[in-house]
């Protein structure tokens, strides 16, 4: 599926540092979930899940995904859908390695290290119209 962004949103989706998510449709529990670290890159969404969290947005692997997600980044929303297929070519490291581009070493290091993460892709299909 095609994604279609506006011009300004690779930008955006970049430079912020965190945004919320629910299952598109409505907010997970009636109201939108905690903010999110995450990395952006070619249209899609990176975040790192710890299986023993308990948080059921992010324990997607191994279980199935919402079908489709919505996400709010700095008061935009947009429409995903959560690779639970393994479609992208991307592992633990290379989003660790966004993550650290875009939040620094330490933190990264102080937020992940010792803990068992997943890297959740999720692919952007569109900006969705202002409400």
């Amino acid at each position: 599926m095609p994604t279609t962004l506006h011009p300004d949103d690779e930008r955006l989706l970049t430079d912020a540092m965190a945004l919320r998510l629910w299952r598109a449709g409505g907010p997970a529990g009636g109201g939108p979930g905690p903010e999110l670290r995450f990395a952006f890159r070619d249209g899609l969404v990176l975040l790192l899940a710890d299986p023993g969290d308990g948080d059921p947005w992010l324990g997607w692997r191994g279980s199935q995904p919402p079908e489709r997600v919505e996400l709010e980044v700095s008061g935009i929303h947009y429409l995903g859908i959560p690779d639970s297929a393994g479609r992208h070519d991307l592992d633990l490291s290379d989003v660790l390695a966004l993550f650290r581009d875009k939040y620094g070493m330490q933190l990264v290091k102080v937020w992940f290290e010792g803990r068992a993460c997943l890297p959740i892709v999720i692919s952007l299909v569109q900006r969705l119209p202002c409400a």
